[in-house]
């Protein structure tokens, strides 16, 4: 990767040139900011499918060796890199559902672990600034979820637009996100409430998760791009304080790689233990992320749908249990709550009210 320089006082122009081609991202220089711009915009779904972590790994890389081979004297170009979205509405929703699926059918462990560690890799390496003199910020325009919500979590600053909701919804498919959610949102708010979060795959407002300070900086809707410049602006003088604090921050509360890759081994085991019915709510989620691209449905409203569903389904999972080992009344055969497996959610959330799905705050 070249940071491209003018003619006059070696200030830098607004492009960067890499040395390949990235497909699921762009990436611009702000000499105003000293600040990279990587605007992701991953397909054919927003996820961290295994391309853009390979390319993201690739423009880490490229900017570390770019920074040890500068010549003597000259100056860091940038100090800091922002990770955004391209995708109107969306920042990330999270992992490669339809990849998770089909390697835990095929019972393929190997390929699933890789996945994570590199993934893993990827976040470990945000976490600790590229091993350079810089600082990472994630903006959040609208939607985080998952393995999207992790990434935002690993960078040093996370800057959220007001009517952004973000969460994991993992558990309404009998997992939990395996790629650094407890660790980072312990670090900011304690295990007990990353627990709660994690647990309730609900989905918070940014407002919410601002005041319980898991994001950093609230902005106003659609001027999320200017609260991030201000910020960068407002920090200029105090760079070298805040990098020192990230140094304090990995003593007093340490992430390595290997307590990730750990808890990765874990959720590997608990990912291939999935049933054919856990399988078939990974699929429906699955449909989710593609309904949103093609049809630009409202993502968080048919989430909601499916969360009630699985709130009710699991209730009456338990009563039929209790019923199984005599704790119950009567089965009520054939009766089923909720939409069931081979619900058209797609039917359902143009039936919906979205405004009013979409304000509605499940942290109740």
């Amino acid at each position: 990767m070249k940071l491209v320089h003018g003619a006059q006082g070696g200030i830098p122009q607004r492009e960067i040139r890499p040395q390949s081609e990235f497909t699921q991202f762009t990436t611009r220089y702000e000499p105003e900011t000293s600040s990279i711009w990587c605007w992701m915009q991953p397909e054919p779904r927003p996820c961290l499918n295994a391309t853009l972590v390979e390319e993201l790994f690739q423009l880490q890389q490229q900017l570390s060796t770019t920074y040890k081979k500068q010549e003597s004297g000259l100056v860091w170009p940038f100090r800091h890199l922002v990770l955004a979205s391209k995708i109107p509405g969306i920042y990330n929703l999270g992992g490669d559902l339809e990849l998770f699926k089909q390697y835990i059918i095929d019972g393929n462990e190997e390929q699933l672990r890789s996945y994570a560690y590199k993934t893993i890799d990827l976040l470990i390496r945000n976490i600790n600034n590229y091993d350079l003199p810089i600082t990472t910020v994630s903006l959040v325009q609208e939607q985080a979820l998952g393995g999207g919500f992790e990434m935002a979590l690993s960078c040093d600053t996370l800057i959220a637009e007001r009517s952004s909701r973000l969460g994991f919804p993992e558990i309404l498919f009998n997992l939990f996100p395996g790629m650094g959610a407890y660790n980072l949102l312990a670090r900011r708010i304690g295990p007990a409430l990353a627990e709660r979060i994690i647990l309730s795959g609900e989905t918070y407002t940014a407002e919410k998760l601002y005041d319980m300070g898991v994001i950093d900086v609230l902005a106003e809707d659609g001027e999320g791009i200017q609260a991030t410049k201000d910020y960068l602006n407002s920090h200029k003088q105090s760079h070298n304080t805040i990098r020192a604090m990230k140094k304090i921050r990995q003593i007093v509360a340490p992430i390595t790689k290997q307590s990730f890759y750990n808890i990765v081994d874990i959720w590997v085991e608990a990912a291939l233990n999935l049933d054919k019915k856990d399988l078939a709510k990974l699929d429906r989620l699955l449909q989710l992320q593609v309904f949103v691209m093609h049809d630009r449905l409202d993502f968080l409203s048919l989430l909601y749908l499916l969360l009630l569903d699985h709130r009710l389904h699991g209730a009456h999972d338990d009563r039929d249990e209790q019923v199984q080992h005599g704790e119950g009344g009567d089965q009520d055969e054939g009766h089923e709550i909720g939409p069931g497996p081979g619900v058209d959610l797609h039917h359902r959330a143009r039936n919906t009210h979205g405004p009013a799905l979409q304000g509605h705050d499940l942290e109740q």
